[in-house]
Parts: C-alpha cells; sequence; structure tokens
C-alpha cells in the first residue's frame, strides 16, 4: 500500500510577494490568450493581495 502524501497543492499567490510580481504574473496571463488560465490568474492575484494585506504591519499607537 502506498502511503497517503504529505505533500500540499502549489499554490502561485504564496510567491506573488510584490506589485512587480503580481504584474508580470497578470501580464505573461493575459498574453496567453486563454480565457480560462486569465480567470485563473485573476483569482490567484486577488488571493495574493489578501495575504499581502494579511502581512502588512498594523500600526500600534504609541503613549
Amino acid at each position: 500500500m502506498i502511503p497517503a502524501s504529505t505533500t500540499r497543492p502549489f499554490d502561485p499567490a504564496e510567491y506573488l510577494d510584490t506589485d512587480e510580481g503580481i504584474e508580470a504574473y497578470m501580464t505573461d496571463a493575459l498574453e496567453t490568450g486563454d480565457p480560462a488560465f486569465v480567470a485563473d490568474a485573476q483569482d490567484v492575484v486577488a488571493r495574493a493581495a489578501s495575504l499581502m494585506s494579511l502581512a502588512t504591519p498594523i500600526p500600534q499607537k504609541t503613549s
């Protein structure tokens, strides 16, 4: 019996951590001309933007 895999699916959103990276990813997706790939890239970019906003530190008040 083969053991269950311990790997997880690749998520490109985890690696799109700059505006430049996101722009390049969307540009490449648009250049394919594949509407399904472009739609998927838009979802990836939305997840990446969400991850980036979670990583942004929130300023704390100083007393």
